[in-house]
């Protein structure tokens, strides 16, 4: 029997997480608003809105909904969003993260680190950065904070956004699947 490292570990355990979670019919399809699709981070201090929207020709695309609630992390310190697709089939396909700083809830500008990882490298742990942004407040201001393509819509990810004034950790796991 081999030894397994850590990094090695949590990545088969996430593969198969991934491979168990039940399909969802409306993770695309499903009409949502912000409000009802469990897009609202649950941060003590502030309050604003993470949503994943799906992009395979319209303009505004479509809301992906979560596989199951959002979990908290054990550290108490984040939350975890699961998502389920079907693999890219469509030229110029991608999806879109955007995070929403309403006005009415006085944030005030969100900083924030934002790394990625895929599900098929070595070190599932060892999250490449790749940007850092700050989200102005505003009425309308939904920002696109990451984009992937449609080559890298062929792989799953764990993507961490990260607000830097309190280390908050708003975790993606995108899986996508073979249908």
């Amino acid at each position: 029997m081999s030894a397994c490292t850590d990094s090695q570990l949590k990545r088969l355990l996430i593969i198969i997480e991934m491979r168990k979670t039940p399909p969802v019919q409306y993770s695309i399809q499903k009409p949502q608003t912000l409000w009802d699709g469990g897009d609202r981070v649950e941060e003590r201090s502030r309050r604003f809105y993470v949503t994943l929207r799906h992009f395979s020709g319209e303009i505004i695309g479509q809301h992906v909904g979560l596989v199951g609630p959002v979990e908290k992390l054990k550290n108490g310190r984040g939350e975890r969003r699961t998502y389920r697709l079907p693999v890219s089939t469509i030229p110029n396909e991608h999806l879109c993260v955007y995070v929403y700083n309403p006005a009415v809830c006085s944030n005030g500008t969100l900083r924030m680190e934002i790394n990625t990882a895929e599900l098929n490298t070595p070190d599932i742990s060892n999250f490449t950065p790749q940007t850092d942004v700050c989200v102005e407040v505003g009425p309308d201001n939904c920002q696109s904070v990451l984009k992937f393509d449609r080559q890298s819509m062929q792989k799953g990810h764990v993507t961490r956004l990260i607000n830097t004034d309190d280390n908050y950790i708003i975790e993606l796991r995108i899986f996508l699947v073979n249908q």
